[in-house]
């Protein structure tokens, strides 16, 4: 059996558009946690650049976001913000919203190479300007925090 992962982000993919490959997302919002043959249910901790947008180059999916964010709350999937100056997704202007729903944010780079790391500056403005709290970021909680939050959602 092959060993289960502590953390699991999972990404809608430019491959991923037509409503028919879409379907684990709704699923996320209509079922509950994500699963797959792979993985065991609740097994997703974050829910990476949700819309797909790349700016200047494509428009994001067509999703409910306010739906997905209250999915995400409700099952404690992370919602990511990615850093990657090309996406900045979730948008910022969404983020209060997440909060108010009781969503957990992670900042994440979506680097490609060492040097795209220093991207994670672009995600930490846009979690400032959205008004989402350190104590709301799952990838700046304490260690200890962060295992407890782990162990919380295995529980559900």
């Amino acid at each position: 059996m092959r060993p289960q992962p502590s953390t699991l982000l999972r990404r809608i993919q430019s491959r991923d558009r037509s409503h028919r490959d879409l379907r684990w997302l709704r699923r996320l919002v209509l079922d509950g946690p994500f699963w797959d043959a792979e993985y065991k249910p609740g097994y997703t901790t974050i829910l990476g650049h949700m819309t797909g947008r790349q700016l200047l180059r494509r428009p994001g999916y067509d999703v409910d976001i306010d739906a997905i964010l209250t999915a995400c709350a409700k099952h404690g999937v992370a919602v990511e913000i990615n850093a990657n100056p090309w996406r900045l997704d979730l948008d910022w202007r969404c983020h209060q919203r997440g909060l108010e729903l009781g969503c957990i944010f992670s900042i994440n780079p979506d680097a490609h190479s060492i040097s795209e790391i220093d991207f994670t500056q672009w995600g930490l403005a846009m979690a400032r300007k959205g008004g989402v709290p350190p104590q709301r970021v799952l990838n700046a909680l304490e260690l200890c925090a962060y295992r407890v939050y782990l162990a919380d959602r295995k529980a559900k």
